[in-house]
């Protein structure tokens, strides 16, 4: 793992053995061919896969601070301490919207790991969690 992805894990207390990150190391190559081929129809496609997983982070995050009564000037270090609940919440958003969406008839564990996938990916990628002042996307 690289160490701004390090970083940004440990800055969250987020574990690096989460099945999130361990699933995201071992089918990584799989997301980055199914990019590829998306994005032959559509250069944003990525960037916009991300974006959506950013405002799931962030309507998640909402509703957890309204829920827990933490006014928005807390939001971020509360966040910090929330973060697998977080993340998890946004694979259920995520999971939630295609499944509303799908018309085709996709195995559950399939959907759930493709999910699981982008979120990690927009993880990694500072779309997803909070970002240290200092830190970078990769």
């Amino acid at each position: 793992m690289l160490p701004e992805v390090s970083a940004k894990l440990a800055y969250n207390d987020f574990p690096a053995a989460h099945h999130l990150l361990t699933d995201y190391s071992k089918y990584s190559g799989i997301l980055e061919a199914t990019y590829r081929g998306i994005e032959q129809r559509n250069d944003d496609a990525r960037r916009l896969v991300r974006r959506r997983a950013a405002v799931a982070y962030a309507e998640q995050l909402h509703k957890l601070c309204i829920a827990h009564a933490v006014n928005q000037a807390q939001a971020h270090n509360f966040a910090r301490s929330h973060a697998v609940s977080l993340v998890m919440a946004v694979v259920s958003a995520l999971l939630a919207d295609f499944t509303a969406g799908s018309a085709a008839n996709v195995m559950q564990e399939t959907a759930h790991l493709a999910v699981c996938l982008i979120v990690a990916d927009a993880v990694i990628e500072c779309e997803v969690l909070e970002r240290p002042v200092d830190a970078a996307a990769t």
